[in-house]
């Protein structure tokens, strides 16, 4: 019998709790960070805050995003034979060669790339603090793979929080001092808390792999049950090849050897760049296209009619407000998508297609279902969310425009990790790069006429487009139609009695929490969140229960 994927002790749930937990934990966290810096430094300091990020991005996919994926799937496809860390070694060497050749080149050029690429000289000590932070950035992302790899996500787990703590500790601190100076928060203090994060959350990876270093089923002598004197002779032969198999396990040359010699480490070096140089290359073009998109639309909405503050202003609320509330539930998504890379590649080398179509199906599916909850959520109750966090009424606006992204952009997550899992990384690379294209398009000759909106449609028809492709590219490994009724219909029909409930319990609510605007919003969301996943339940749309065809002859 066929398990669930999402049932029992399926170790993509196990580390899938522990990311989700986390990652919810330190989202929230993260609301109150942002919202703490959105009323200290204002929506303008946020939107330059904000500029610093795409160039963070392409300096992180040059060092460590690819390199990550890489050790994540092959740590993945050596497991079975032991906790291989001839990739981890391989991959934080070369992670740290790249990460300190961007960071020279970040604090030598920083005054040119923010005068000149980003159009904000108040950016140049910004990229000058964010360079110490690339390359503590790459260790804990090579760290992370490896732990992704074995299926191991308490410690990527916990060293998220350690960040998160890290940084809001900092920013504490830095606020506290600039009071009792009399001083406004220094903006650079908020690249210093990132660095301060990321400082934690890679001592905290190191100590927990010096306490204890994860270990396979490799074999050992020690493994070998204590024989009977009558059996002795029968097992020698036996325990002889034991002996052996341990013998090469501290060779360079087999998995989970326990030397450290840099030729031995090195020895690995081919097979990692085979895979992760396409990744890299994919998120590195990614990476610029959208550090052009962000240098773009403020300048865009400029040619649009607006100041350049009010420019900055509206770039800071979407991407320092709306945006991670729009990314909030991708702490769910993602938890499964990271699991979903190196639990495709193993089921791909086991060979077993029935298997592999339950796991992509099933992904899916939940994502499906989240991500038109979180349609609703945004769409009803963005006004509300905007007013009631931020203060900032345009913030609600930009998440109802924003909410007809989420099915898409919690799905496209799933299904990009499903296609690295599968080898398709050049596939992949083509369709970010088309999406990315497509939204380009539409800041450079779209948002001058329509201004903002412009680019929200931008946004819905890139990942739209995107989402097309890649489920065409795996209709071969799903073995069945499309269920649009059972996946989009009816949970879509389910949203909207949930709503109707929501609408019902809304008088209740204000008599009891009239004074407390935010447990008032929590209470309506939560109702509809009730009624919603019990619909689901009831009628049975999860747990997803399918009997896969074998995958079809490529």
């Amino acid at each position: 019998m066929q398990s669930s994927f999402f049932s029992g002790p399926h170790p993509v749930i196990r580390g899938a709790f522990f990311l989700t937990a986390a990652g919810m934990l330190t989202r929230v966290m993260g609301f109150f960070y942002r919202i703490f810096l959105s009323r200290s430094i204002g929506a303008e300091q946020v939107g330059i805050y904000q500029m610093i990020f795409p160039v963070y991005g392409v300096l992180c996919a040059a060092s460590s995003s690819g390199i990550q994926t890489a050790i994540s799937r092959l740590t993945a496809a050596e497991a079975s034979r032991g906790a291989d860390t001839r990739f981890l070694r391989c991959g934080l060497f070369t992670a740290l060669l790249l990460a300190s050749l961007g960071s020279a080149g970040l604090l030598a050029f920083a005054d040119p790339l923010a005068e000149t690429l980003l159009g904000e000289p108040r950016c140049a000590p910004l990229l000058r603090a964010l360079a110490f932070c690339v390359p503590l950035s790459s260790i804990h992302a090579c760290i992370s793979g490896f732990y992704y790899g074995l299926m191991r996500a308490a410690v990527p787990s916990l060293s998220l929080l350690a960040e998160q703590s890290a940084r809001m500790l900092f920013i504490f601190m830095a606020w506290k001092i600039s009071l009792q100076e009399g001083i406004a928060l220094p903006l650079s203090a908020t690249v210093w808390a990132l660095g301060t994060g990321e400082l934690a959350a890679v001592l905290f990876c190191v100590t927990a792999m010096g306490m204890k270093t994860p270990q396979g089923n490799h074999s050992d002598v020690r493994s070998v049950p204590a024989f009977s004197h009558r059996r002795t002779s029968r097992l020698q032969g036996r325990l002889k090849r034991k002996v052996r198999t341990v013998q090469d396990s501290t060779d360079c040359s087999a998995p989970g050897f326990r030397s450290y010699s840099l030729p031995g480490t090195l020895s690995v070096m081919p097979k990692l760049l085979v895979l992760a140089l396409p990744l890299t290359a994919n998120r590195l073009f990614i990476s610029l296209l959208a550090a052009g998109e962000a240098a773009l639309l403020p300048a865009r909405l400029q040619s649009y009619g607006h100041s350049a503050p009010t420019a900055l202003i509206l770039y800071g609320v979407l991407t320092g407000m709306a945006m991670p509330l729009i990314l909030f539930p991708t702490a769910i998504t993602n938890a499964v998508s990271v699991l979903l890379l190196p639990e495709v590649a193993r089921t791909q080398s086991d060979a077993d297609p029935r298997k592999l179509t339950h796991t992509i199906a099933t992904a899916i599916q939940y994502c499906l279902v989240l991500g038109i909850f979180f349609f609703g959520v945004f769409f009803l109750y963005g006004n509300a969310l905007g007013t009631v966090l931020y203060k900032n009424a345009l913030a609600g606006d930009f998440l109802r425009t924003l909410s007809f992204i989420c099915p898409f952009l919690y799905l496209n997550a799933s299904l990009s990790s499903i296609l690295a899992g599968l080898g398709r990384t050049v596939t992949l690379f083509w369709h970010n790069t088309i999406s990315l294209l497509l939204r380009l398009s539409f800041v450079l000759f779209l948002v001058p006429r329509y201004g903002m909106q412009a680019y929200f449609w931008g946004l819905l028809a890139s990942l739209l487009c995107q989402t097309l492709c890649s489920l065409f590219v795996l209709y071969p490994y799903l073995g069945f139609s499309f269920p649009a009724v059972r996946w989009i219909v009816l949970p879509s029909g389910f949203l909207v009695l949930a709503a109707g409930a929501g609408f019902f319990a809304a008088p209740f609510l204000n008599a009891w929490l009239s004074g407390f605007p935010l447990f008032l919003l929590a209470g309506k969301i939560g109702v509809t969140a009730v009624f919603y996943f019990l619909l689901i339940f009831l009628y049975q749309i999860l747990p997803f229960h399918h009997h896969a065809r074998p995958v079809r002859a490529r």
